[in-house]
């Protein structure tokens, strides 16, 4: 693959890479990719002739694909610790069949190798793997270039994604429309200077009510999750971190916005970046992140972000996390003062799938529709509060499976409807009635070009009858999808 690319970069002068990798609601939003365990233990390998040696060569190749993408591996092939498990690939076989091009196609038992992996103390690499969102520029000619999209055929484009398929990494390319609507072109992408960014001092507010007074604490912390995140901002070439000066007073968040402003525009800062962390018990603080563009007069970064715990590790991954999706935005509004907006997402009305006892004798009640209803509305203004999503109206899907409430059934159909209004993702809520007292809620999101499975989360089981629902459907966004992309 190395020898491929310095070949191609030779043919093409140069080559510009960027890479966005895995958070929900960040370059169009894609979230965590799941693969599924069968895929994970797929695999193709050239098989010579239909002898039984030729046979079990092929098997032993496909094996070494498959142990290189579950446990992130590359030197399978030469480590003696892996010769049992490969010399006995056939043993682990499933199903085969021929492909084309001379290949045999292979799915092993998944199970038993991870089983033979964890007896033997090998790395194994779930099958949750972050989907890469590619940003890439090829130079054709001395000053000119193009930005690879989804539906190039370019040799390069193709050798990226085999490499990719070959390690199980779900990679995501921007359309045609994804690279207007950004304003990205080659020259852009090439020539961009560091942004000028003034961060403030984070405002923190503290209703735990716990006993210890922990002010100096929490400024100190405060303090230092700023100065890791000018460091890690400066650090990626994209910003260039000036000092603001508010006269006698330190500049704040609570000041008037026009004083703000006159001082970024004295001290040279494009962007300011401003917050505050709202600690609500002892394991849960809320952080609000803005960057307001000082020239255009307006936000164009905004998140509200929940991160558990009140300890260094815990405010170290939360700058983290929040560096990242900065970074990851920053190829938008760093040159054009727009931010890469929010994921557009087609939030349908959840469904009530019913296997209580009575499901067969008592239908779907109006209290039930109305308990679904708000839901639906709490999971649609969470959503919305966090900043990472921007809802599509779906009251104008008309598909008979979004007026039947039967997305659930449909396999994947939502991804279709929501492409039509103009989403980027769909979400299908679904509220599974054990027992007329005990429930569970499930989300499912897909990427709505692709179809493909971003995000599935469920609650555990819960106690409550339908008034209870929407507590469920709140949980279950908070914690398994806005707290989870904070944590990654």
């Amino acid at each position: 693959m190395s020898q491929y690319l310095h070949v191609f970069s030779v043919r093409y002068l140069r080559l510009a890479v960027f890479l966005c990798v895995g958070l929900a609601a960040l370059c169009l939003g894609d979230a965590g990719f799941a693969m599924t365990r069968a895929e994970l233990y797929q695999a193709t390998a050239p098989v010579t002739d239909r002898s039984e040696a030729a046979q079990s060569a092929a098997f032993q190749a496909a094996m070494k694909i498959v142990l290189v993408r579950v446990t992130g591996r590359r030197t399978v092939d030469d480590d003696p610790v892996f010769a049992p498990l490969i010399g006995n690939a056939r043993r682990y076989v499933q199903q085969y069949r021929s492909a084309p091009d001379g290949q045999v196609w292979v799915s092993f038992d998944g199970p038993a190798i991870e089983r033979w992996l964890t007896q033997n103390g090998q790395p194994l690499w779930g099958h949750e793997r972050p989907t890469t969102f590619v940003w890439l520029t090829a130079q054709t000619g001395p000053q000119s270039g193009t930005v690879i999209t989804a539906d190039d055929t370019s040799e390069l484009k193709a050798a990226i994604d085999a490499a990719a398929a070959l390690r199980g990494l779900p990679l995501l390319w921007p359309s045609a429309a994804d690279v207007q609507s950004n304003h990205l072109d080659y020259a852009g992408m090439q020539s961009t200077p560091p942004a000028t960014l003034a961060v403030l001092n984070l405002d923190y507010v503290d209703t735990s009510g716990e006993p210890t007074d922990q002010t100096a604490v929490h400024q100190r912390r405060a303090a230092d999750f700023v100065s890791a995140l000018q460091r890690d901002l400066v650090a990626s070439g994209q910003y260039r971190i000036v000092p603001m000066s508010c006269g006698s007073e330190s500049c704040a968040t609570l000041m008037n916005p026009s004083e703000l402003q006159k001082a970024a525009r004295a001290a040279g800062a494009k962007l300011v970046l401003l917050g505050g962390v709202h600690k609500m018990s002892t394991l849960v603080q809320w952080a609000k992140i803005q960057i307001a563009d000082e020239e255009q007069g307006q936000v164009v970064f905004d998140r509200l972000l929940t991160f558990r715990g009140d300890t260094d590790e815990a405010w170290q991954k939360a700058e983290s996390f929040v560096a990242r999706d900065v970074l990851q935005s920053a190829l938008a509004f760093g040159k054009h003062g727009d931010a890469i907006a929010p994921a557009k997402l087609a939030v349908f009305d959840f469904e009530l799938e019913d296997f209580s006892g009575g499901a067969g004798l008592i239908p779907e009640s109006d209290e039930d529709r109305e308990q679904l209803r708000r839901a639906t509305e709490t999971a649609r203004q969470l959503l919305t509060d966090s900043g990472r999503y921007s809802l599509v109206d779906v009251s104008r899907a008309n598909a008979p499976d979004v007026t039947a409430h039967t997305l659930r059934k449909c396999d994947g159909c939502d991804a279709a409807i929501a492409r039509q209004l103009g989403a980027d993702q769909s979400l299908v809520g679904i509220v599974t009635r054990i027992t007329r007292t005990d429930y569970a809620v499930t989300f499912k999101i897909r990427d709505a070009r692709t179809g493909a499975s971003i995000a599935v989360e469920q609650t555990d089981l819960r106690i409550g009858a339908n008034y209870s629902w929407n507590r469920g459907a709140a949980w279950l966004i908070k914690n398994r999808l806005l707290e989870k992309q904070a944590q990654q």
